[in-house]
């Protein structure tokens, strides 16, 4: 066979294996770009065309640029917990304008870049989101939002539930509210600029910190958390330091656990500890800490209310009673590091239970 005419199968065989089946990189990560997207099939049960349907967690990265038409719903849906995406510097856009100050957007209503709010733990990186009626990404528990342009979109940029990290994004001119986030997320190195709302919106407690926002329609900042270190060009960037907690130096039995943190400061209850990283360690009052800075706590396990009213099989007789037969609840953070701020039972943080006459430390948080 000619050499041109081998040159030329070898070309039709390529072609017709990247538009059969699914496209997967020499890493093992599935590829994605827009003839994918509209032979479908991206994973099992992804239909043609937008939304891509991503039913199968793992790691998916674009080769190209998805513009998505109007009146889709999104551009991908994420259904599978644990999915990570990197966007690989490339555009998923469609076909929304945001102009003037204040801010006007059209046409809105319809549409979602990525929406991953059935699923957790997805994490979306590196590349931009522009132009859907509604929001740019919207967010399930645990997830994450890293080094995103988020550009005209008519109801707001990124929204997530709690325990999300959204770090090192740029948002400019989206409708509505920039970035909203669930309880104990952090909001980092984010610059947001000309939102239609509200700039950074959080529920209560989260880390902000190193933003910069400006030109918002409403607030630059508002909710609650720890606030420190933005800017921003109304009043609202108006630091809040952390809640202090540390671990007492003293032991003690269950009986006197109750009364043995330092005035200004009460046992701490498990759901009061779950995100470290928005707490600061007072290694001055408590046990030494980790590293000696407020970022690392010790690991080092102690008493803990483990909430829920009534709850007297885990509490030593509501912290009255030194009976051997009786459980206290007890904490220890075995990983410390508050610079994930993303803790929860399962992977940073050990809970168990211990007999009542045993001495332990206590946890303390300020009131």
């Amino acid at each position: 066979m000619r050499a041109d005419a081998v040159r030329l199968l070898a070309s039709s065989l390529a072609v017709l294996f990247s538009l059969s089946g699914t496209a997967t990189a020499g890493d093992g990560v599935i590829e994605i770009n827009q003839a994918r997207a509209l032979q479908g099939g991206v994973t099992s049960g992804d239909n043609p065309g937008f939304p891509i349907e991503i039913f199968a967690s793992g790691s998916y990265r674009l080769t190209g640029d998805l513009a998505v038409p109007p009146g889709a719903p999104a551009g991908l849906f994420v259904y599978a917990s644990g999915t990570h995406l990197d966007l690989n510097g490339f555009t998923i856009s469609s076909t929304t304008s945001c102009s003037g100050q204040p801010l006007v957007c059209a046409p809105v209503g319809t549409g979602i870049g990525i929406d991953a709010s059935g699923a957790n733990g997805v994490s979306v990186r590196n590349g931009r989101v522009t132009g859907f009626g509604v929001y740019a990404l919207f967010f399930a528990e645990g997830s994450r939002a890293e080094g995103i342009i988020v550009e005209s979109n008519g109801a707001g940029g990124i929204v997530t539930d709690r325990g999300c990290t959204v770090s090192g994004n740029t948002l400019r001119g989206n409708g509505g509210r920039g970035i909203v986030v669930g309880s104990g997320s952090r909001v980092t190195s984010n610059v947001v600029d000309l939102s239609g709302g509200t700039g950074i919106t959080a529920a209560s407690p989260a880390l902000i910190e190193d933003n910069v926002v400006t030109r918002s329609g409403g607030a630059s900042m508002a909710g609650g958390g720890a606030i420190a270190s933005n800017v921003c060009d109304d009043g609202t960037c108006t630091e809040h330091p952390r809640p202090r907690f540390y671990l007492s130096s003293n032991s003690v039995d269950g009986a006197h656990a109750f009364s043995a943190c330092a005035p200004g400061f009460h046992m701490a209850s498990v759901s009061e500890l779950l995100q470290p990283g928005s707490l600061d360690y007072d290694s001055q009052l408590g046990f030494p800490a980790f590293d000696g800075s407020r970022g690392m706590p010790p690991a080092t396990p102690g008493w803990i209310r483990p909430g829920g009213a009534g709850n007297l099989a885990q509490s030593c007789q509501n912290w009255t009673s030194v009976n051997a037969n009786l459980k206290g609840a007890m904490l220890r953070l075995d990983l410390p590091d508050s610079a994930v701020g993303t803790q929860y039972f399962g992977s940073l943080i050990e809970y168990f239970v211990a007999n009542c006459n045993g001495n332990a430390r206590v946890w303390c948080r300020q009131n």
